[in-house]
């Protein structure tokens, strides 16, 4: 697994860094970048919309064209003032096509009309004769407050299909990688720099701990999906960090990138919550293997959380409307997700409880477990009740982004600091080595219960795997044998069982004996 996940990453790395080679070999953009024909009945048509920089000089520079004898279209510019977008949102069923535009004051500003001579317009001929209106301007925003503004093309007197082509250009102030950005997602960029770099470590760290873990065989399964996760989210992180600066650079999307790098952290949180319920459960710390009735449950979890992620980005790409300022957890999948981390609180916690229960040796353990876990199931719920409630919607995104970083990065380390293979950690929760099982005499440990306690069972069960066994601990045949070789050699040698688990490092077995010598 370790080897794939190398692969995979690796690819992940090179794509990277390609990527970042073509940023920096593109010549600079001036900013956001709006651009496309647009033909349709509608006598209003939104076209974009973007938030504005407090004390910052942010422009729009637009250049326009459409056929003159469709004279005259109007560049609209409402803010989001209750009396103005919001109000037209609220009755655009019910009001005209003037009405609308009457919700702005009467003011030149915000109100262009795309005419010979006015607003930087011209008529121009073409080769075959067909006179157009070329028109190429621009205006400037200084805001008290940071703003949103919708722009709307308009020809509310007039019964002709409105046709059109448009180039538009939006900034926030003049700094190179901020100024491409509307103001909700300034220093997300930034934000995902800052967190990209500290996850180079903690994947480093996470390798690290997983090689001396593996030569001391207790590289559990559940090791392996965290190792993954962490490098799902740095790996997230960095093609993020590429499609943002690229924006940066540019001013043009690559919703693509993005795309693909929510798929990988999504794919990383799905496999953390994973790790986080087998813990809690016992899993590879207190027990080798979990019921039927246990795994249908995990399955039925695991398959509903992962229909609802997919669904809060399905919502996000194809049902919010652009004409609104919305997120993407502002949809019945963002509600159901809270819902999911409300069942996944109270099933750790019960789980744990019952793992205190019949270990109270773990108690130590499992009593930090869960109060840093209480802390990281309700914190994305609140996140989402907070962001959907009270926080404005032009600090939103980069405000949600911080917090969600914060969220998943002190639950990875966390678990680092927890699961650290260090003799000083008497907190280690791995004490049952992967090679546990002994094939020779058909032993197989149902659960593990910190004293010399094992299940008999048929030695020809073994051999028929089946799906649950995923969820079992290692049942390579060579290996036990050698395990139980080193066994006999400590017995043989004439040393008592604590100096060979001493000798050998194996300083979490103290207090476990699974083998009979």
């Amino acid at each position: 697994m370790m080897k794939s996940t190398s692969l995979m990453f690796g690819s992940i790395w090179m794509l990277g860094c390609i990527l970042v080679i073509q940023m920096f070999l593109i010549a600079p953009g001036d900013a956001k970048i709006i651009q496309g024909h647009m033909k349709t009945a509608s006598n209003f048509n939104f076209i974009d919309r973007f938030c504005f920089q407090p004390n910052e000089k942010g422009t729009l520079h637009y250049e326009i064209k459409y056929k003159a004898e469709n004279c005259c279209y109007k560049l609209l510019m409402f803010n989001d003032e209750p009396d103005q977008w919001p109000y037209i949102r609220q009755h655009e069923d019910t009001l005209t096509c003037g009405e609308k535009k009457e919700a702005i004051p009467g003011t030149r500003n915000s109100k262009l009309t795309l005419t010979d001579g006015y607003n930087g317009c011209k008529k121009v001929t073409d080769s075959d004769g067909i006179e157009w209106m070329h028109c190429v301007g621009g205006r400037s925003f200084q805001t008290p407050r940071a703003r949103w503004w919708y722009l709307v093309m308009s020809n509310c007197y007039s019964d002709v299909a409105m046709d059109f082509d448009y180039n538009i250009t939006m900034t926030n102030g003049v700094k190179l990688w901020d100024k491409h950005f509307s103001a909700d997602e300034r220093y997300i960029l930034e934000t995902n720099l800052v967190f990209m770099v500290l996850y180079f470590f903690l994947s480093v760290i996470t390798i690290r701990f997983s090689k001396i873990l593996s030569e001391r065989r207790f590289l559990h399964s559940t090791y392996k999906l965290f190792a993954f996760s962490v490098l799902a989210e740095f790996s997230s992180l960095f093609l993020m960090t590429i499609a943002y600066g690229m924006y940066g650079k540019t001013g043009l999307p690559y919703p693509g990138l993005e795309m693909f790098a929510n798929l990988i952290e999504s794919a990383g949180i799905l496999v953390f919550i994973l790790t986080i319920i087998l813990l809690g459960k016992g899993f590879t710390i207190t027990r080798g293997k979990l019921s039927e009735v246990s795994l249908t449950k995990l399955a039925v979890f695991m398959t509903v959380y992962t229909i609802v992620y997919c669904a809060l980005y399905f919502c996000e790409e194809t049902m919010f409307d652009p004409r609104d300022v919305l997120y993407k957890y502002e949809s019945y999948a963002g509600y159901g997700l809270i819902g999911l981390y409300f069942i996944g609180f109270v099933w750790t916690h019960y789980a744990i409880y019952f793992s205190i229960k019949h270990h109270p040796d773990m108690v130590e353990f499992y009593v930090q477990f869960g109060v840093v876990f209480s802390f990281w199931w309700l914190a994305t719920p609140v996140t989402i009740l907070v962001c959907n409630y009270a926080i404005d919607a032009w600090v939103r995104a980069k405000v949600v982004n911080a917090i969600e970083r914060v969220v998943i990065c002190i639950g990875h380390i966390f678990f680092l600091i927890l699961t650290r293979p260090n003799a000083a950690n008497r907190n280690f929760p791995f004490n049952i080595k992967t090679t546990q099982i002994d094939s020779q005499k058909g032993y197989f440990p149902e659960a593990y219960t910190g004293t010399p306690s094992v299940l008999k069972a048929e030695a020809g069960q073994i051999t028929n795997l089946k799906f649950t066994d995923l969820f079992v601990t290692d049942k390579t045949p060579k290996v036990k044998q050698a395990e139980q070789s080193q066994g006999d050699s400590a017995v043989s040698s004439g040393i008592t069982l604590d100096a060979w688990i001493e000798r050998e490092g194996l300083w979490a077995l103290r207090n476990v004996v699974i083998k009979e010598y």
